[in-house]
Protein backbone atom coordinates (compact mmCIF):
# COMPACT_ATOMS: atom_id res chain seq x y z
CA UNK A 1 0.00 0.00 0.00
CA UNK A 2 2.71 2.39 0.97
CA UNK A 3 4.69 2.02 -2.78
CA UNK A 4 1.27 2.56 -4.31
CA UNK A 5 0.56 5.78 -2.56
CA UNK A 6 4.51 7.07 -3.03
CA UNK A 7 3.64 6.02 -6.93
CA UNK A 8 0.33 8.35 -7.17
CA UNK A 9 1.99 11.07 -5.42
CA UNK A 10 4.53 11.59 -8.21
CA UNK A 11 2.44 11.07 -11.21
CA UNK A 12 0.42 14.03 -9.74
CA UNK A 13 3.61 15.78 -9.13
CA UNK A 14 4.43 14.91 -12.72
CA UNK A 15 1.46 16.36 -13.98
CA UNK A 16 1.47 19.36 -12.06
CA UNK A 17 4.78 19.74 -13.37
CA UNK A 18 3.59 18.97 -16.72
CA UNK A 19 0.60 21.40 -17.01
CA UNK A 20 2.76 24.53 -15.15
CA UNK A 21 4.43 25.20 -18.73
CA UNK A 22 4.77 23.95 -22.60
CA UNK A 23 8.01 24.92 -22.89
CA UNK A 24 11.08 22.04 -22.34
CA UNK A 25 13.87 23.47 -19.85
CA UNK A 26 17.45 22.17 -20.80
CA UNK A 27 19.84 20.84 -18.12
CA UNK A 28 22.69 22.72 -17.07
CA UNK A 29 25.68 22.68 -19.29
CA UNK A 30 28.28 19.98 -18.07
CA UNK A 31 31.83 21.29 -17.68
CA UNK A 32 35.16 19.27 -18.04
CA UNK A 33 38.33 19.92 -19.14
CA UNK A 34 40.52 18.23 -21.18
CA UNK A 35 43.70 18.74 -23.82
CA UNK A 36 45.85 16.64 -26.53
CA UNK A 37 48.70 17.31 -27.80
CA UNK A 38 50.88 15.36 -30.80
CA UNK A 39 53.76 14.94 -27.81
CA UNK A 40 50.68 12.40 -26.77
CA UNK A 41 51.39 11.27 -23.14
CA UNK A 42 54.98 12.14 -22.96
CA UNK A 43 56.76 14.18 -19.97
CA UNK A 44 59.12 15.95 -21.86
CA UNK A 45 57.99 17.71 -25.23
CA UNK A 46 61.30 17.91 -27.97
CA UNK A 47 60.28 19.40 -31.75
CA UNK A 48 63.06 20.17 -34.24
CA UNK A 49 63.49 23.62 -35.08
CA UNK A 50 60.80 25.14 -37.88
CA UNK A 51 58.63 22.17 -37.27
CA UNK A 52 55.45 22.36 -35.78
CA UNK A 53 53.42 20.25 -32.47
CA UNK A 54 49.58 20.19 -32.98
CA UNK A 55 47.65 20.80 -29.64
CA UNK A 56 44.23 20.31 -28.72
CA UNK A 57 41.44 21.92 -26.47
CA UNK A 58 39.01 19.26 -25.28
CA UNK A 59 37.17 21.48 -22.74
CA UNK A 60 33.55 21.47 -22.59
CA UNK A 61 31.44 24.50 -21.12
CA UNK A 62 34.06 26.85 -20.92
CA UNK A 63 33.19 30.65 -20.42
CA UNK A 64 36.18 31.49 -22.56
CA UNK A 65 39.18 30.11 -24.05
CA UNK A 66 42.39 30.86 -25.90
CA UNK A 67 45.82 29.56 -26.68
CA UNK A 68 48.83 31.49 -26.25
CA UNK A 69 52.32 31.34 -28.05
CA UNK A 70 55.75 33.39 -28.03
CA UNK A 71 56.69 35.86 -30.45
CA UNK A 72 58.98 34.48 -33.26
CA UNK A 73 56.79 31.58 -33.34
CA UNK A 74 53.54 31.40 -35.83
CA UNK A 75 50.24 29.47 -35.95
CA UNK A 76 49.54 27.17 -38.93
CA UNK A 77 46.49 26.21 -40.73
CA UNK A 78 46.00 23.22 -41.19
CA UNK A 79 45.06 20.33 -42.70
CA UNK A 80 49.18 19.62 -43.56
CA UNK A 81 49.94 16.96 -45.70
CA UNK A 82 52.25 14.38 -43.44
CA UNK A 83 55.10 14.66 -46.17
CA UNK A 84 55.28 18.24 -45.94
CA UNK A 85 58.94 19.57 -45.13
CA UNK A 86 58.60 23.30 -45.68
CA UNK A 87 55.97 25.03 -43.73
CA UNK A 88 56.13 28.76 -44.37
CA UNK A 89 52.83 28.45 -46.72
CA UNK A 90 50.69 27.51 -44.10
CA UNK A 91 51.25 30.45 -41.50
CA UNK A 92 48.30 32.00 -40.78
CA UNK A 93 48.01 35.74 -39.47
CA UNK A 94 51.89 36.01 -38.83
CA UNK A 95 52.83 37.98 -35.99
CA UNK A 96 49.89 36.85 -33.77
CA UNK A 97 50.02 35.36 -30.81
CA UNK A 98 46.72 34.75 -29.67
CA UNK A 99 44.17 32.74 -30.83
CA UNK A 100 40.55 31.20 -29.96
CA UNK A 101 40.77 28.39 -32.30
CA UNK A 102 40.12 24.77 -30.13
CA UNK A 103 42.93 22.98 -32.68
CA UNK A 104 45.74 25.01 -33.03
CA UNK A 105 49.27 23.82 -35.03
CA UNK A 106 52.55 25.79 -34.10
CA UNK A 107 55.50 26.41 -35.96
CA UNK A 108 58.51 27.33 -33.71
CA UNK A 109 60.77 29.10 -35.45
CA UNK A 110 62.60 29.90 -32.20
CA UNK A 111 65.34 27.42 -30.44
CA UNK A 112 65.50 26.73 -27.00
CA UNK A 113 62.92 26.31 -24.65
CA UNK A 114 59.44 27.32 -25.58
CA UNK A 115 55.89 27.85 -23.95
CA UNK A 116 52.91 27.32 -25.61
CA UNK A 117 49.90 28.51 -22.85
CA UNK A 118 46.51 27.41 -23.00
CA UNK A 119 43.53 29.65 -20.44
CA UNK A 120 39.93 28.25 -20.02
CA UNK A 121 37.57 29.42 -17.80
CA UNK A 122 34.45 28.00 -16.23
CA UNK A 123 31.38 28.47 -14.33
CA UNK A 124 31.98 25.02 -12.07
CA UNK A 125 34.88 23.43 -10.49
CA UNK A 126 36.82 20.63 -13.01
CA UNK A 127 40.42 18.67 -13.25
CA UNK A 128 41.85 17.29 -15.92
CA UNK A 129 43.18 13.63 -15.03
CA UNK A 130 45.81 11.91 -17.44
CA UNK A 131 48.84 9.45 -17.32
CA UNK A 132 52.17 10.54 -17.94
CA UNK A 133 55.07 7.74 -18.94
CA UNK A 134 57.90 7.83 -17.06
CA UNK A 135 61.01 5.75 -17.69
CA UNK A 136 63.53 4.10 -15.27
CA UNK A 137 66.24 1.72 -16.70
CA UNK A 138 64.52 1.14 -19.88
CA UNK A 139 61.70 0.42 -18.38
CA UNK A 140 58.27 2.37 -18.89
CA UNK A 141 56.48 3.77 -16.22
CA UNK A 142 53.11 5.25 -16.28
CA UNK A 143 52.22 7.46 -13.70
CA UNK A 144 48.73 9.40 -12.62
CA UNK A 145 48.23 13.17 -13.07
CA UNK A 146 45.37 15.54 -11.71
CA UNK A 147 45.22 19.37 -12.93
CA UNK A 148 42.70 21.05 -10.90
CA UNK A 149 41.11 24.46 -12.16
CA UNK A 150 41.38 27.35 -8.86
CA UNK A 151 38.69 30.10 -8.45
CA UNK A 152 39.74 33.42 -9.77
CA UNK A 153 36.50 35.88 -8.67
CA UNK A 154 33.43 33.86 -10.00
CA UNK A 155 35.20 32.23 -12.20
CA UNK A 156 37.32 28.72 -12.34
CA UNK A 157 40.20 28.89 -14.17
CA UNK A 158 42.53 26.37 -15.97
CA UNK A 159 45.99 27.78 -17.09
CA UNK A 160 48.51 25.51 -18.52
CA UNK A 161 51.75 26.13 -20.05
CA UNK A 162 52.97 23.52 -22.07
CA UNK A 163 56.97 23.32 -22.40
CA UNK A 164 58.51 22.26 -25.15
CA UNK A 165 62.03 21.97 -26.15
CA UNK A 166 62.86 23.58 -29.25
CA UNK A 167 66.76 21.96 -31.17
CA UNK A 168 68.25 24.12 -33.12
CA UNK A 169 69.34 22.88 -36.76
CA UNK A 170 72.69 21.29 -36.53
CA UNK A 171 75.11 23.95 -38.15
CA UNK A 172 78.55 22.12 -38.54
CA UNK A 173 82.00 23.83 -37.36
CA UNK A 174 85.38 22.33 -37.67
CA UNK A 175 89.10 22.75 -37.00
CA UNK A 176 92.19 21.14 -38.50
CA UNK A 177 95.51 21.03 -37.41
CA UNK A 178 99.01 20.29 -38.86
CA UNK A 179 101.64 19.31 -35.77
CA UNK A 180 99.85 21.27 -33.37
CA UNK A 181 99.13 24.26 -35.47
CA UNK A 182 96.11 25.45 -36.68
CA UNK A 183 95.56 25.24 -40.87
CA UNK A 184 92.99 27.18 -43.14
CA UNK A 185 90.75 25.38 -44.63
CA UNK A 186 88.02 27.30 -45.60
CA UNK A 187 88.58 28.52 -48.67
CA UNK A 188 89.17 26.99 -52.13
CA UNK A 189 92.44 27.78 -52.55
CA UNK A 190 93.45 26.33 -49.66
CA UNK A 191 95.87 23.30 -50.08
CA UNK A 192 97.06 21.18 -46.92
CA UNK A 193 100.04 18.89 -47.86
CA UNK A 194 101.08 16.06 -45.64
CA UNK A 195 103.35 13.28 -45.88
CA UNK A 196 101.82 9.83 -46.57
CA UNK A 197 101.98 8.39 -43.21
CA UNK A 198 101.44 11.93 -41.35
CA UNK A 199 98.63 12.99 -39.23
CA UNK A 200 96.21 15.53 -39.23
CA UNK A 201 93.48 16.07 -36.20
CA UNK A 202 90.57 17.14 -36.91
CA UNK A 203 88.36 18.77 -33.89
CA UNK A 204 84.21 18.74 -34.37
CA UNK A 205 83.41 22.24 -32.80
CA UNK A 206 79.88 22.12 -33.64
CA UNK A 207 77.40 23.73 -30.44
CA UNK A 208 74.65 24.43 -32.64
CA UNK A 209 71.97 21.92 -32.77
CA UNK A 210 73.24 19.84 -30.05
CA UNK A 211 74.61 17.52 -32.30
CA UNK A 212 75.24 13.42 -30.90
CA UNK A 213 77.78 12.25 -33.64
CA UNK A 214 79.83 13.21 -36.63
CA UNK A 215 82.40 12.17 -39.09
CA UNK A 216 85.30 12.84 -41.54
CA UNK A 217 85.77 11.52 -44.89
CA UNK A 218 88.53 12.20 -47.18
CA UNK A 219 89.39 10.05 -49.74
CA UNK A 220 89.44 6.84 -48.04
CA UNK A 221 90.56 8.17 -44.56
CA UNK A 222 87.87 8.58 -41.93
CA UNK A 223 87.48 9.52 -38.48
CA UNK A 224 84.03 9.75 -36.19
CA UNK A 225 85.75 11.63 -32.25
CA UNK A 226 85.27 14.79 -31.35
CA UNK A 227 88.76 14.86 -31.71
CA UNK A 228 90.01 12.60 -34.53
CA UNK A 229 93.66 11.57 -35.60
CA UNK A 230 93.59 10.49 -39.51
CA UNK A 231 96.16 8.86 -40.68
CA UNK A 232 96.84 9.34 -44.69
CA UNK A 233 98.18 7.13 -46.99
CA UNK A 234 97.44 7.57 -50.25
CA UNK A 235 98.99 9.49 -52.69
CA UNK A 236 97.14 12.44 -54.45
CA UNK A 237 94.37 15.45 -54.04
CA UNK A 238 91.29 14.54 -52.06
CA UNK A 239 88.53 16.99 -51.23
CA UNK A 240 86.64 15.77 -47.43
CA UNK A 241 83.52 16.32 -45.82
CA UNK A 242 82.40 16.78 -42.69
CA UNK A 243 78.89 15.23 -41.43
CA UNK A 244 77.12 16.36 -37.75
CA UNK A 245 74.40 14.34 -36.82
CA UNK A 246 71.66 14.44 -34.10
CA UNK A 247 69.74 11.05 -33.00
CA UNK A 248 68.22 9.15 -30.07
CA UNK A 249 65.66 8.52 -28.50
CA UNK A 250 62.66 10.97 -27.94
CA UNK A 251 65.33 13.18 -29.85
CA UNK A 252 64.67 15.25 -33.35
CA UNK A 253 66.84 14.12 -35.75
CA UNK A 254 68.99 16.48 -37.83
CA UNK A 255 72.03 16.31 -40.39
CA UNK A 256 73.87 18.39 -41.99
CA UNK A 257 77.01 18.24 -44.36
CA UNK A 258 79.88 20.34 -44.76
CA UNK A 259 82.36 19.89 -47.84
CA UNK A 260 85.63 20.75 -47.05
CA UNK A 261 86.54 23.70 -49.29
CA UNK A 262 90.19 23.15 -48.97
CA UNK A 263 92.54 20.11 -51.17
CA UNK A 264 94.03 17.88 -49.25
CA UNK A 265 97.52 16.83 -51.15
CA UNK A 266 99.38 13.61 -50.00
CA UNK A 267 102.99 13.73 -51.07
CA UNK A 268 105.76 10.56 -50.89
CA UNK A 269 106.96 10.50 -47.22
CA UNK A 270 110.67 11.27 -46.61
CA UNK A 271 110.65 8.56 -43.52
CA UNK A 272 111.88 5.25 -44.35
CA UNK A 273 108.93 2.57 -44.04
CA UNK A 274 109.96 0.75 -41.29
CA UNK A 275 108.56 -1.36 -38.55
CA UNK A 276 106.38 0.38 -35.84
CA UNK A 277 104.92 -0.90 -32.45
CA UNK A 278 104.40 -3.93 -31.62
CA UNK A 279 105.05 -7.52 -33.22
CA UNK A 280 101.69 -9.34 -31.55
CA UNK A 281 99.82 -12.69 -31.74
CA UNK A 282 96.56 -12.38 -32.65
CA UNK A 283 93.51 -14.65 -30.58
CA UNK A 284 93.86 -16.56 -34.35
CA UNK A 285 97.31 -17.38 -33.50
CA UNK A 286 98.28 -14.78 -36.80
CA UNK A 287 101.47 -12.98 -36.09
CA UNK A 288 100.55 -9.44 -37.09
CA UNK A 289 104.05 -6.70 -37.89
CA UNK A 290 103.15 -3.31 -38.18
CA UNK A 291 104.44 -0.81 -40.26
CA UNK A 292 104.15 3.12 -40.39
CA UNK A 293 102.61 3.11 -43.91
CA UNK A 294 100.21 1.51 -46.27
CA UNK A 295 100.90 -1.33 -48.35
CA UNK A 296 100.77 -1.41 -52.66
CA UNK A 297 98.60 -4.24 -52.49
CA UNK A 298 100.50 -7.66 -53.88
CA UNK A 299 100.06 -11.01 -55.19
CA UNK A 300 103.19 -12.87 -54.63
CA UNK A 301 103.32 -14.02 -50.92
CA UNK A 302 106.73 -12.84 -49.84
CA UNK A 303 107.19 -15.56 -47.04
CA UNK A 304 110.32 -16.49 -48.16
CA UNK A 305 111.85 -12.86 -47.13
CA UNK A 306 111.12 -13.38 -43.24
CA UNK A 307 112.29 -15.73 -40.50
CA UNK A 308 110.63 -17.26 -37.52
CA UNK A 309 111.86 -18.68 -34.69
CA UNK A 310 110.08 -20.37 -32.21
CA UNK A 311 112.12 -20.79 -28.90
CA UNK A 312 115.58 -20.88 -31.40
CA UNK A 313 114.01 -23.13 -33.63
CA UNK A 314 113.27 -22.09 -37.30
CA UNK A 315 109.49 -22.72 -38.23
CA UNK A 316 108.12 -23.35 -41.80
CA UNK A 317 105.91 -20.23 -42.76
CA UNK A 318 102.67 -20.66 -44.09
CA UNK A 319 101.53 -17.03 -45.46
CA UNK A 320 102.35 -13.90 -45.47
CA UNK A 321 99.53 -11.13 -46.34
CA UNK A 322 98.11 -7.90 -46.07
CA UNK A 323 95.91 -7.36 -42.77
CA UNK A 324 92.67 -5.61 -43.11
CA UNK A 325 94.07 -2.12 -42.09
CA UNK A 326 96.77 -2.26 -45.18
CA UNK A 327 99.41 -0.99 -42.25
CA UNK A 328 100.09 -4.42 -41.25
CA UNK A 329 101.35 -7.99 -42.64
CA UNK A 330 99.70 -11.09 -40.93
CA UNK A 331 102.29 -14.10 -40.69
CA UNK A 332 100.07 -17.55 -40.02
CA UNK A 333 102.92 -20.56 -39.19
CA UNK A 334 102.25 -24.13 -40.40
CA UNK A 335 102.20 -25.26 -36.65
CA UNK A 336 99.85 -24.56 -34.05
CA UNK A 337 101.35 -21.39 -31.26
CA UNK A 338 101.44 -22.28 -27.52
CA UNK A 339 101.43 -19.69 -24.81
CA UNK A 340 104.77 -20.43 -23.27
CA UNK A 341 106.52 -20.26 -26.90
CA UNK A 342 109.48 -17.46 -26.85
CA UNK A 343 108.64 -16.26 -30.62
CA UNK A 344 110.76 -14.05 -33.11
CA UNK A 345 110.07 -12.58 -36.23
CA UNK A 346 113.20 -11.64 -39.25
CA UNK A 347 112.78 -9.65 -42.73
CA UNK A 348 115.61 -9.50 -44.94
CA UNK A 349 114.67 -6.39 -47.01
CA UNK A 350 114.79 -7.95 -50.58
CA UNK A 351 110.82 -8.51 -51.32
CA UNK A 352 108.90 -6.89 -54.02
CA UNK A 353 107.31 -5.16 -50.82
CA UNK A 354 106.46 -1.66 -50.95
CA UNK A 355 104.01 1.53 -49.78
CA UNK A 356 101.49 3.17 -51.81
CA UNK A 357 104.20 6.02 -51.63
CA UNK A 358 106.52 3.83 -53.28
CA UNK A 359 109.02 3.80 -50.50
CA UNK A 360 110.49 0.01 -49.58
CA UNK A 361 110.12 -1.70 -46.25
CA UNK A 362 113.34 -2.11 -44.30
CA UNK A 363 114.79 -4.85 -42.73
CA UNK A 364 114.78 -6.43 -39.81
CA UNK A 365 116.30 -9.43 -37.03
CA UNK A 366 114.62 -11.30 -34.54
CA UNK A 367 111.99 -8.61 -33.14
CA UNK A 368 110.38 -10.48 -30.52
CA UNK A 369 106.57 -11.00 -30.91
CA UNK A 370 104.21 -10.34 -27.78
CA UNK A 371 101.80 -13.29 -26.99
CA UNK A 372 97.92 -13.65 -27.44
CA UNK A 373 96.97 -13.37 -23.16
CA UNK A 374 93.30 -13.54 -22.24
CA UNK A 375 92.58 -13.15 -18.76
CA UNK A 376 89.47 -15.09 -17.78
CA UNK A 377 88.41 -12.78 -15.06
CA UNK A 378 89.63 -9.74 -17.14
CA UNK A 379 91.95 -6.95 -16.83
CA UNK A 380 89.72 -4.46 -15.70
CA UNK A 381 87.97 -6.58 -13.08
CA UNK A 382 91.46 -8.52 -12.04
CA UNK A 383 93.55 -5.02 -11.75
CA UNK A 384 91.06 -3.15 -10.00
CA UNK A 385 90.74 -0.64 -12.95
CA UNK A 386 86.42 -0.91 -13.29
CA UNK A 387 84.15 -2.60 -11.15
CA UNK A 388 85.08 -1.42 -7.68
CA UNK A 389 81.73 -0.67 -6.61
CA UNK A 390 80.82 -4.79 -6.78
CA UNK A 391 82.81 -5.60 -3.74
CA UNK A 392 81.63 -5.48 -0.35
CA UNK A 393 82.95 -6.94 2.87
CA UNK A 394 81.70 -10.25 4.08
CA UNK A 395 79.60 -10.45 7.18
CA UNK A 396 82.36 -12.19 9.18
CA UNK A 397 84.76 -9.43 7.83
CA UNK A 398 85.98 -6.62 10.82
CA UNK A 399 89.03 -5.40 9.01
CA UNK A 400 89.15 -2.31 6.54
CA UNK A 401 89.66 -2.05 2.87
CA UNK A 402 89.82 0.69 0.07
CA UNK A 403 90.41 0.42 -3.90
CA UNK A 404 93.11 3.07 -4.15
CA UNK A 405 95.79 4.83 -6.13
CA UNK A 406 98.52 5.03 -3.88
CA UNK A 407 99.88 1.94 -5.22
CA UNK A 408 99.32 -0.35 -8.22
CA UNK A 409 101.42 -2.98 -10.28
CA UNK A 410 99.87 -1.98 -13.66
CA UNK A 411 97.21 0.68 -14.25
CA UNK A 412 95.71 2.88 -11.47
CA UNK A 413 94.24 1.20 -8.44
CA UNK A 414 94.98 -1.65 -6.60
CA UNK A 415 93.39 -3.19 -3.21
CA UNK A 416 94.28 -2.15 0.10
CA UNK A 417 93.65 -4.35 2.82
CA UNK A 418 94.41 -3.55 6.44
CA UNK A 419 94.51 -5.71 9.77
CA UNK A 420 94.88 -3.99 12.98
CA UNK A 421 95.52 -5.71 16.78
CA UNK A 422 92.17 -7.06 18.09
CA UNK A 423 90.62 -7.53 14.31
CA UNK A 424 90.32 -11.46 12.69
CA UNK A 425 90.23 -10.57 9.17
CA UNK A 426 89.60 -7.95 6.40
CA UNK A 427 87.34 -9.99 3.72
CA UNK A 428 85.79 -8.50 0.32
CA UNK A 429 84.00 -10.62 -1.80
CA UNK A 430 82.57 -9.89 -5.42
CA UNK A 431 80.28 -11.31 -8.41
CA UNK A 432 82.54 -12.13 -11.83
CA UNK A 433 80.39 -11.36 -14.39
CA UNK A 434 80.40 -12.84 -16.45
CA UNK A 435 81.40 -16.04 -15.00
CA UNK A 436 84.49 -18.03 -16.22
CA UNK A 437 83.92 -21.85 -17.37
CA UNK A 438 85.96 -24.09 -16.69
CA UNK A 439 87.11 -26.69 -19.01
CA UNK A 440 86.76 -30.29 -17.66
CA UNK A 441 90.40 -31.75 -16.74
CA UNK A 442 92.26 -28.65 -18.02
CA UNK A 443 95.02 -26.99 -15.80
CA UNK A 444 95.57 -23.42 -15.31
CA UNK A 445 97.40 -20.81 -14.24
CA UNK A 446 96.76 -18.55 -11.34
CA UNK A 447 98.28 -15.69 -10.07
CA UNK A 448 98.18 -11.93 -8.46
CA UNK A 449 100.74 -9.35 -7.14
CA UNK A 450 100.68 -8.89 -3.47
CA UNK A 451 103.20 -5.59 -1.70
CA UNK A 452 103.30 -5.79 1.80
CA UNK A 453 104.13 -2.71 3.54
CA UNK A 454 107.39 -2.97 5.68
CA UNK A 455 106.21 -2.78 9.84
CA UNK A 456 104.32 -5.52 9.94
CA UNK A 457 104.06 -7.44 13.30
CA UNK A 458 102.14 -10.52 14.03
CA UNK A 459 102.45 -12.48 11.16
CA UNK A 460 103.10 -15.47 12.54
CA UNK A 461 100.87 -18.69 11.19
CA UNK A 462 98.39 -18.74 10.58
CA UNK A 463 98.23 -14.93 9.73
CA UNK A 464 97.81 -14.95 5.48
CA UNK A 465 96.63 -13.33 2.86
CA UNK A 466 94.04 -15.29 0.45
CA UNK A 467 92.60 -15.25 -2.77
CA UNK A 468 89.43 -17.66 -3.59
CA UNK A 469 86.53 -18.71 -5.56
CA UNK A 470 83.05 -19.35 -5.06
CA UNK A 471 82.73 -20.60 -1.66
CA UNK A 472 86.36 -21.24 -1.03
CA UNK A 473 86.14 -24.54 -2.70
CA UNK A 474 89.12 -23.23 -4.35
CA UNK A 475 92.13 -21.39 -2.56
CA UNK A 476 95.20 -19.78 -2.57
CA UNK A 477 96.86 -18.34 0.12
CA UNK A 478 100.43 -16.89 0.41
CA UNK A 479 101.85 -16.33 3.86
CA UNK A 480 102.57 -12.33 5.23
CA UNK A 481 105.47 -13.93 7.94
CA UNK A 482 109.07 -12.80 7.53
CA UNK A 483 111.46 -13.90 4.95
CA UNK A 484 108.29 -12.31 2.43
CA UNK A 485 110.23 -9.56 0.90
CA UNK A 486 108.38 -5.75 1.82
CA UNK A 487 108.05 -2.60 0.02
CA UNK A 488 108.21 -4.53 -3.21
CA UNK A 489 105.47 -5.94 -5.79
CA UNK A 490 106.05 -9.96 -5.69
CA UNK A 491 103.99 -12.16 -7.77
CA UNK A 492 102.55 -15.11 -6.15
CA UNK A 493 101.76 -17.97 -9.13
CA UNK A 494 100.79 -21.93 -9.12
CA UNK A 495 99.04 -24.06 -11.37
CA UNK A 496 95.01 -24.62 -10.14
CA UNK A 497 93.44 -27.80 -10.94
CA UNK A 498 89.56 -26.05 -9.94
CA UNK A 499 87.03 -28.45 -8.28
CA UNK A 500 84.11 -26.05 -10.13
CA UNK A 501 82.47 -26.04 -13.37
CA UNK A 502 82.32 -22.46 -13.39
CA UNK A 503 84.00 -20.10 -11.01
CA UNK A 504 80.94 -16.88 -10.46
CA UNK A 505 82.46 -15.15 -6.99
CA UNK A 506 85.73 -14.02 -6.09
CA UNK A 507 87.12 -13.56 -2.20
CA UNK A 508 89.95 -11.53 -1.31
CA UNK A 509 90.89 -11.35 2.04
CA UNK A 510 93.40 -11.39 5.11
CA UNK A 511 93.55 -13.45 8.13
CA UNK A 512 95.24 -12.48 11.44
CA UNK A 513 97.27 -14.41 13.75
CA UNK A 514 95.49 -16.49 16.72
CA UNK A 515 96.28 -14.11 19.15
CA UNK A 516 94.79 -11.76 16.74
CA UNK A 517 98.04 -8.96 17.02
CA UNK A 518 98.99 -8.92 13.68
CA UNK A 519 99.32 -5.27 12.22
CA UNK A 520 99.95 -5.30 8.27
CA UNK A 521 98.39 -3.67 5.37
CA UNK A 522 98.82 -5.40 1.93
CA UNK A 523 98.12 -4.53 -1.22
CA UNK A 524 96.91 -6.67 -4.28
CA UNK A 525 96.65 -6.39 -8.00
CA UNK A 526 96.42 -7.90 -11.24
CA UNK A 527 94.43 -11.06 -10.30
CA UNK A 528 95.02 -13.64 -13.39
CA UNK A 529 93.99 -16.89 -14.64
CA UNK A 530 94.47 -18.56 -18.11
CA UNK A 531 94.17 -21.86 -19.48
CA UNK A 532 97.91 -23.70 -18.90
CA UNK A 533 98.99 -24.49 -22.74
CA UNK A 534 102.02 -27.06 -23.07
CA UNK A 535 104.32 -27.19 -26.63
CA UNK A 536 103.98 -31.44 -26.55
Amino acid sequence: MKNLIKIFCLLTVGLFAGCSSDTYEAPDTISDVGWYTSAFNSTTMVVGRFKYMSFSDLSQGETSHKWTIEEGNFFLKGPIPLKETSYNKYITNPGTTETTDKTIHVLFANPGEQKVRLYNTFKDSVAYRYVVNTYSGGVTIPVKKTFSSKRVGNEWVIDTTFNVKVYDTIVPLMQIKQNGVVVSHENPTDVITVEAGDKLEFTDLTTQGEPTARSWKIGTATGSSVVSTITFNKLGDFKGTFTVNRSGNNIPADSDTYQIPATFRVIQSTKPFELTGTIAEQENETIRIPFNGEFEPFITDPKSHFTVKVNGIVFPIKSVSLASTGTSLDLVLVDKIYRPDVITVSYDGTSTLKSVDERVPGAFTDKTVKMHDVNLIGDEFGGFESGTATFTPTGTSDGSFSFTTEKAASGTTSLKLVLTPGKAKAEISAPINPGVVLKPGKTYIFRYKSYIVSGATGVEAPAQTGIAFNSYTNQFFSTVRAPRPTDVWETQQKDATFTDVSLSTLFIRILANTPRTTNVTVYIDDIYIVEKEVRP
